[in-house]
Formats: C-alpha cells, sequence, structure tokens
C-alpha cells in the first residue's frame, strides 16, 4: 500500500510541476514592466533634447570642435551623461569632460573640456 500512495503521490507532483510549463500565455492584457535602462528623472540626466534645443548644444559644441559634432547621437548622448556629474561637484569636471567627448582618433583636451562644461551648462544641463 505504501508503494502505491508513494507512486500516486509522484505522478501528482509530476501533473502540478508539468502544468507550469504549458506554453499558453496566460497572462492577457497585461501591461508589460517599465524598462530598467531609462534614466530615473533625479539622476541628473534630462530627457533627450529636440528641435531648437538639440540644434542649440549641437551648434556650440561644434564651436569648441567642429569634429566633435560628426556623431550627434554620440554628442546627445554624452552631454546629457556630463549633466549628472556637472551637478554632483565632482573634482576635475573639465578632465572629465575631456575624457567623455575625446576618443583615442580625437582626444579631447582639458581647455576643450572647460569650454564643452561651459556649452553644457548654457544648453543641456542649466542648473
Amino acid at each position: 500500500m505504501k508503494k502505491s500512495a508513494a507512486v500516486a503521490c509522484l505522478a501528482a507532483v509530476a501533473v502540478v510541476s508539468l502544468t507550469g510549463c504549458s506554453s499558453e500565455d496566460t497572462t492577457g492584457d497585461a501591461e508589460p514592466a517599465a524598462s530598467s535602462s531609462a534614466p530615473a528623472a533625479d539622476d541628473g540626466i534630462p530627457p533627450k533634447p529636440t528641435g531648437a534645443d538639440r540644434d542649440a548644444c549641437l551648434k556650440a559644441t561644434g564651436a569648441v570642435d567642429p569634429a566633435l559634432v560628426t556623431d550627434e547621437e554620440t554628442v546627445i548622448d554624452a552631454g546629457r551623461n556630463r549633466c549628472s556629474s556637472l551637478s554632483g561637484g565632482r573634482k576635475s569636471p573639465d578632465e572629465c569632460a575631456a575624457a567623455r567627448f575625446g576618443t583615442d582618433a580625437h582626444p579631447v583636451t582639458i581647455a576643450q573640456g572647460k569650454k564643452l562644461n561651459a556649452v553644457l551648462r548654457k544648453t543641456l544641463c542649466p542648473a
């Protein structure tokens, strides 16, 4: 008798386990969870600029060095990321800007980093 009870118990466990493996979508019209890759409003990163705001940022950045604006999306993303650093009171913000905007193929000087921070404070990151 004990053997048949054990077999019945194992069969019940198997049935319950397999029910969780069905391929049927039982969530219906549930809303998807919010993406965690979007920056939070309080992390200091502003939304992507559009229109005249975007143009002003790109124009001012190009005035520092025209080669910096060859990839506009990269410039905008680098600038937005700098905003959180500018408001954080970090040491050597000009050196950080030079590192953020520069590449191995096109290094940015600390003096240019200082100008870029001034551009960002006037365009993307007004405090």
